[in-house]
């Protein structure tokens, strides 16, 4: 057991290796906010309003749904993995919520049971950094746990990172596996400094957090 258990953990941290969280700008690049909590008292009312409506989002090939805040937007991914993106593209504090789901054939006869295993225990910080910065990005995990992605156990990770010259990321990253799949849900705010972009998320945390607790697989 314990030898599969190890094989099995080598071979999904490895595919995840291939799966940093990087947000892919949206066609209409947001405008980056600098203080989420400047903005006239009708742009705070609305987007107050926007973090308690909801929206539903299905897709019917990998057998998932999730709730999103109604007044984001649905973008279709920019690498293939990217099954579906979120955005809120108002000239509000920016977030965006991206799902990669990437198909790993080797592992296609694993058992749920054992993939469970792997992601009932709990990463290290220093862990979850090796496996996120591995797609090239300077990663800093400030928190790693483990918690549930609807019915699998999951890996959750608290990061934030350098998108390009001028954009920052803080946000969470939710990690787990099925037979043949591994599954990444990465929802950021994005701000012009690591400190505006922690503000962009924290100002949707609460949406995210609903985002998150709303995906159920089929």
């Amino acid at each position: 057991m314990h030898r599969l258990l190890n094989l099995l953990s080598v071979c999904f941290l490895s595919a995840m290796l291939f799966i940093a969280p990087v947000p892919v700008w949206s066609a209409k690049k947001p405008v980056i906010v600098k203080d989420p909590a400047a903005g006239t008292k009708k742009t705070e009312k609305l987007a107050a309003a926007d973090r308690t409506a909801e929206s539903r989002y299905s897709n019917e090939e990998f057998g998932f749904t999730f709730s999103y805040p109604e007044s984001w937007v649905v973008l279709p991914g920019a690498i293939p993995e990217i099954q579906v993106r979120v955005a809120n593209q108002e000239e509000r504090p920016v977030a965006e919520c991206a799902l990669i789901v990437k198909r790993f054939p080797k592992a296609e006869n694993a058992k749920q049971r054992d993939i469970d295993q792997i992601f009932s225990t709990p990463p290290t910080t220093a862990e979850l950094e090796e496996v996120l910065g591995e797609g090239g990005n300077a990663v800093k995990v400030t928190s790693a746990r483990s918690g549930r992605l609807h019915k699998r156990p999951a890996h959750i990770g608290r990061v934030h990172y350098k998108i390009d010259t001028d954009a920052y990321a803080s946000g969470l990253v939710v990690m787990t596996a099925t037979p043949g799949l591994t599954w990444t849900l990465s929802c950021s705010g994005l701000g012009e400094t690591p400190a505006v972009a922690e503000k962009n998320f924290q100002f949707w945390q609460n949406a995210v957090n609903t985002l998150v607790t709303s995906f159920t697989f089929r």
